[in-house]
């Protein structure tokens, strides 16, 4: 895999009254290796405040982390049948929120990772919904990731 990639990152969130809520972003990133596990960074860009938010996803072999700095800050550890506190800043204020991951499921081939997570998710204490993320990072000038940006 090469240092630039294309890093396409698709959440659902299934809330307590069947509501559905799919965001999905798309953005150039950066990927390397480093003592085994696989790191991808990206910048995201608040729609109202125009903040910029670091953001991190580091993949090891037991677990995902995703870690958050700038306008928002978090530090979230998905690990299969596991569940895991944090606390999520915002603007607005913090909360406490739980992780319970179902599954983890990553796919690695030459140019091409993708990665799917499967989790609930609590607000202080209380279930708020059922997520499925799904990242997937490809080469920035693969042929994989022309191909993806047609559709």
């Amino acid at each position: 895999m090469t240092k630039e990639v294309l890093l396409t990152m698709t959440g659902d969130h299934m809330d307590q009254f069947q509501e559905n809520d799919t965001v999905e972003i798309i953005t150039p990133a950066e990927y390397y290796e480093k003592n085994g596990k696989k790191y991808i960074l990206f910048e995201e860009i608040s729609e109202d405040t125009k903040e910029i938010t670091k953001s991190r996803i580091k993949i090891s072999q037991d677990k995902v982390e995703v870690t958050k700095s700038g306008e928002v800050n978090v530090h979230m550890e998905f690990i299969q049948n596991q569940k895991n506190d944090s606390i999520y800043q915002t603007p607005f204020g913090m909360m406490m929120i739980g992780i319970q991951t179902e599954q983890v499921k990553l796919l690695e081939i030459e140019n091409l990772i993708e990665l799917q997570i499967d989790y609930g998710m609590e607000v202080n204490h209380c279930h708020m919904a059922d997520c499925s993320m799904k990242i997937k990072v490809i080469a920035k000038h693969s042929e994989e990731a022309y191909l993806s940006l047609g559709q």
